[in-house]
């Protein structure tokens, strides 16, 4: 089972890491608006960060890239049809690019 992760390991020592990170919620809608009921839905956050100088041996570079996926229903459109969001992940753009930078 030790040797599972170790092309992570392998990866680390020429400073490539990768991160993922899943948040999920639910809501129910239990009276009034458009119809009763309840969703999931979730934000799945990945990214990658790359010390160029230990991969490449550009000197003191270094590039990191994020991306957000929402997946799941919006309670706020489906149940409430209500103009403020009940929460945060309802997005026109399930799948973006949060942050992308070369330094």
């Amino acid at each position: 089972m030790q040797n599972v992760f170790r092309w992570q390991d392998d990866l680390g020592n020429r400073g490539i890491t990768f991160t993922g990170q899943s948040t999920s919620d639910v809501f129910a809608n239990t009276t009034g608006g458009k119809s009763t009921g309840s969703t999931y839905n979730g934000l799945l956050l990945v990214a990658a960060s790359v010390d160029l100088e230990k991969a490449v041996g550009w000197k003191g570079a270094s590039f990191d890239s994020t991306w957000l996926w929402v997946y799941g229903q919006n309670i706020t459109t489906d149940n409430v049809g209500n103009s403020l969001p009940v929460d945060g992940l309802g997005p026109s753009i399930p799948f973006r690019c949060y942050q992308l930078w070369l330094q």
